[in-house]
């Protein structure tokens, strides 16, 4: 467990359980999260352009989106969770298309998402992805791009400013692309 109000350095793998708290993180390389890691209130990490991958559950959640923050990193599970709640994402890259098979699911709730990298691949989550009461800043041309099965994305009570077109759809300028619904799938 990290409190220390200090700077700290992550990279490789960290097992959980670990908490932390009132820390700065830099991270070094891309971190592999294993087990229940959670980042608390009053942490701030630089990702340095690294990426963090859920191998397991990952928790964000601060007392208010301004006192916690994730800046410049990629964000995704590849065979895991990762929940946002009351945090500041900065250049951040959600979910990203990985290029393998990665199984999970993520949601983001009351969150500000300022400048979000890429697009979003939701690709055959395992459980419901939730994007819910975020507030999303300077868009850009990012987007959704998803795809079905057993779960629902639902995305509701968002706000989006400064989109642009989407660069990443070859075949509609449309910020939200759902590629497939199967069985009672549904995207909300």
């Amino acid at each position: 467990m990290a409190t220390s109000n200090s700077t700290i350095s992550l990279g490789g793998i960290i097992k959980g359980p670990q908490s932390f708290s009132n820390v700065n993180i830099s991270l070094t390389s891309d971190v592999q999260l294993q087990g229940d890691v959670t980042f608390g209130n009053s942490v701030h990490i630089n990702g340095n352009g690294w990426d963090i991958e859920s191998h397991g559950k990952t928790v964000f959640s601060g007392l208010s989106a301004n006192n916690s923050s994730l800046k410049n990193a990629g964000l995704l599970y590849i065979d895991g969770s990762f929940e946002v709640k009351n945090f500041t994402l900065e250049d951040v890259e959600i979910q990203e298309p990985t290029g393998t098979s990665v199984y999970g699911s993520f949601s983001i709730r009351n969150s500000v998402i300022t400048r979000p990298k890429g697009y979003t691949y939701i690709w055959y989550p395992t459980s419901d992805v939730i994007l819910e009461g975020n507030t999303f800043k300077e868009v850009g041309g990012w987007g959704l791009a998803i795809g079905h099965m057993v779960a629902d994305v639902i995305i509701s009570n968002n706000t989006f400013s400064g989109m642009s077109g989407n660069k990443y759809n070859h075949y509609r300028d449309s910020f939200i692309t759902n590629w497939a619904s199967y069985a009672n799938s549904q995207t909300l």
